[in-house]
């Protein structure tokens, strides 16, 4: 009987590991982008004097279906944002420290850019809060990345923070 609880238990770790090859399903080019940013990033966040170092990773989560991007690892601020491909394209929806939840949508992309827009979010009123309304992926190269994070406030752009960032593993 353990002998065959353990074979049980073995091919199920098998099938969820490879959900993905087995499933069928196939992702958009934008999401498979997405996916090669797996592992540890490093640089800075902001300009010149004002910058300040942050550590940033990416995950395949959910037998391959999802890509979860966890901000200023380690620090108070420390933010997830968790990306999905669907037939209707790229959700992200971004859990901020602003303690607030945007939902942004692929809108464009070209061979090395990723363009997100807000259309919906949880705890916070758009027309008055502050919020991450739009974020710009600049894949440079496979290992340089630079994201564009632009916050609104009381209905209007107020500032953009720019991450620029290499690849550590």
């Amino acid at each position: 009987m353990k002998k065959l609880l353990i074979i049980l238990l073995s091919l199920l770790a098998f099938s969820v590991a490879n959900a993905e090859q087995t499933s069928g399903k196939s992702f958009s080019a934008e999401f498979n982008k997405l996916k090669s940013l797996v592992g540890d990033w490093e640089g800075k966040n902001g300009k010149g004097d004002k910058s300040t170092p942050i550590k940033v990773n990416y995950k395949i989560s959910s037998a391959g279906s999802s890509v979860i991007e966890t901000l200023f690892v380690g620090s108070p601020q420390e933010m997830v944002s968790v990306y999905t491909d669907s037939n209707k394209g790229i959700n992200m929806t971004h859990y901020c420290a602003l303690q607030n939840q945007p939902t942004l949508e692929l809108q464009g992309s070209t061979k090395d850019t990723l363009e997100f827009n807000y259309v919906n979010g949880n705890n916070l009123n758009a027309e008055k809060d502050a919020y991450m309304h739009h974020l710009t992926l600049k894949l440079k190269n496979r290992n340089t990345i630079e994201q564009h994070w632009t916050q609104y406030k009381d209905g209007k752009p107020d500032g953009t923070n720019v991450l620029k960032l290499s690849r550590v593993n």
